[in-house]
């Protein structure tokens, strides 16, 4: 028996360690934003790119989790602002306006995430070539992503669309978006 719980105990403590270093899945929603821990992933592999040697991502903000109710029997709303970021000397800075603001109400179990790398979704939804970053001659720069949701808790399917955005330079390093 001692063995069996030492056998648990170690998948336990290795699902907890590894468990998060590789792809991103819709849990991502839930955990810390790529600004974060973006140094596991590889430009492309992310929504990034470069311009004017800094790079830019698209991630959660870093604290935007919002309850709308603590009680015992919880109506909870969390909302994650998802937005443009630019890597400074100092940091990631949000270089956009809102991108999207996804969200999961724990009541219904309805659900608005985006997928937040370019992965293989093979095996989520089939054809994945449409997940694409686009950089233009003009600094402009369009983006294609997934985003996966549900209406409810009975709807048990993998529910999927593509957002697209545009991003305008401002000329400042920051961009206007466009949807």
């Amino acid at each position: 028996m001692k063995r069996i719980t030492g056998i648990l105990i170690v998948l336990l403590l290795t699902s907890n360690v590894f468990g998060q270093v590789g792809g991103a899945t819709l849990c991502e929603f839930f955990n810390v934003p790529f600004t974060e821990r973006c140094q596991w992933f590889s430009p492309s592999e992310i929504f990034s790119f470069k311009a004017n040697g800094k790079t830019f991502m698209l991630s959660y903000d870093v604290d935007c989790k919002v309850h709308t109710n603590y009680s015992s029997h919880p109506d909870i709303i969390v909302k994650r602002n998802v937005y443009l970021h630019r890597l400074d000397d100092d940091g990631w800075k949000i270089a956009s306006g809102l991108v999207k603001t996804d969200f999961w109400d724990t009541d219904t179990r309805a659900n608005d995430m985006y997928y937040d790398t370019r992965h293989d979704l093979s095996e989520l939804i089939g054809d994945t070539t449409q997940a694409s970053v686009e950089v233009y001659d003009n600094g402009m720069v369009k983006m294609k992503f997934l985003s996966f949701y549900a209406k409810d808790r009975n709807d048990n399917s993998w529910n999927h669309r593509w957002d697209g955005v545009l991003f305008i330079p401002n000329g400042d390093e920051t961009y206007k978006v466009l949807k």
